[in-house]
């Protein structure tokens, strides 16, 4: 322990902390779609103060102080966006665009399904699962494969589902707006694993023109 500095050894614990509760990330981001914070600021149709924002989301005063924090993550990570001046209103960012529903490039139900239990779990046992008989991650908690645990849960089916076709919606909006010239006029395509077919059904509106 003598060969690292007092300096070094409260970074590297600095350091562990950040590592530890990296997690809070993630979970203030879903927070914020549970909330539905990024409507709500695109409804207001212009920079919105947190006593507004608490308004709207019907946050009783005990927890308000509570909410600025989560809101101060979500800030830093780039979620959302304060003015420079003030640091008091909150606007949209182009990574909370994409949190609007009915936006074609949604990407909450992506999240939902990432931070699931089922999903998370096998993260939990990953130490366990290098000496385990199993041959993927997935299978050590629930003694199946995610394809296995769709096919038995509808509500998971459906989480599934509707999280891969939302995280391809941003790629297809990509290739239908610049790609015409390599899909266009396809007359045959195989979408393999495609799920809903919503990226296949994409491409179909794009070789018809």
């Amino acid at each position: 322990m003598d060969q690292f500095t007092t300096i070094e050894l409260l970074q590297a614990q600095s350091h562990t902390w950040n590592l530890v509760l990296i997690y809070l990330k993630s979970m203030s981001l879903k927070a914020a779609t549970d909330l539905g914070i990024a409507n709500i600021l695109h409804k207001h149709g212009k920079p919105i103060t947190l006593t507004q924002l608490t308004t709207s989301l019907s946050i009783p005063t005990s927890k308000s102080n509570h909410f600025r924090h989560v809101m101060r993550l979500l800030v830093r990570q780039g979620i959302f966006l304060t003015d420079q001046e003030t640091q008091s209103l909150y606007s949209l960012t182009p990574t909370s665009h994409l949190l609007l529903s009915g936006n074609p490039t949604f990407l909450i139900p992506f999240l939902r399904l990432i931070v699931d239990p089922p999903v998370t779990h096998p993260t939990y046992v990953l130490g366990s699962w290098f000496n385990s008989p199993e041959e993927i991650p997935f299978e050590l908690p629930h003694g199946k494969d995610i394809f296995e645990l769709a096919s038995e849960k509808p509500e998971f089916n459906r989480l599934y589902s509707e999280g891969m076709a939302s995280d391809a919606g941003l790629v297809m909006d990509v290739v239908v707006r610049n790609c015409e010239d390599v899909f266009g006029g396809v007359e045959s395509l195989v979408d393999v694993g495609g799920g809903t077919g919503a990226m296949v059904m994409a491409l179909k509106k794009l070789s018809r023109g």
